[in-house]
């Protein structure tokens, strides 16, 4: 695993990458923080730190998202060099935050681990190009989050077409969740206590 392959290049692994994907402020990294804690090492589980580079102006949030996030920092001129020099196995991001997943997870993938992490939905296809056991688990507040997303009249979408593009890859039929390329979603609810959310993932991933 010591050398690095192209973006486009498919990458069969024993392990899985489970992508954990829904709307902004559902508690995801919550969830994450409380699975790690909970999981405590145990069975064939990882849930790797991101890397983030934040926009100057939201840089000072950076101790109060770490509480939960758990994220390795970067200044956005590295993170620029870390993508230039092959360093993630996977990147996206906006104009406020960029996120990375290091080639790491693909050494832990070798030997086995499913390796769990929170992304956008707009890389599900790019992610199953690359690694075709990949998995996506919807995690949200409830229904009512789920729809307000899907329908893109969530305060943080700025683009127009942001919820026509949402509504064209990803929908809700016979009682489940469809992402395009994806089979039915499970989903974990986030209402209620997070350490039942960690242990409700968890199962799910072992049943999975």
């Amino acid at each position: 695993m010591g050398e690095t392959t192209p973006d486009h290049q498919q990458i069969n692994l024993a392990g899985r990458l489970v992508f954990l994907i829904g709307p902004p402020g559902g508690g995801m990294r919550r969830l994450v923080h409380q699975a790690r804690a909970h999981h405590l090492g145990r069975g064939r589980v990882i849930f790797p730190r991101r890397y983030l580079a934040l926009a100057s102006d939201i840089a000072s949030k950076r101790e109060a998202r770490s509480q939960t996030e758990d994220a390795h920092y970067l200044p956005r001129d590295v993170f620029h060099d870390y993508v230039n020099q092959g360093f993630f196995a996977l990147h996206w991001g906006d104009g406020s935050t960029l996120y990375g997943i290091g080639r790491e997870i693909e050494s832990w993938m070798d030997a086995g681990l499913d390796v769990v992490v929170p992304a956008d939905m707009d890389i599900l296809a790019r992610a199953q190009a690359r690694y075709p056991s990949m998995k996506a688990v919807v995690v949200s507040p409830n229904a009512d989050a789920m729809k307000a997303w899907m329908a893109g009249s969530e305060t943080v979408v700025s683009s127009c077409d942001a919820g026509a593009f949402r509504q064209a890859q990803f929908h809700r039929a016979d009682g489940g969740y469809f992402a395009r390329g994806f089979p039915n979603l499970p989903m974990v609810q986030t209402d209620e206590d997070f350490t039942k959310a960690a242990e409700r993932l968890l199962v799910l991933l072992a049943r999975s």
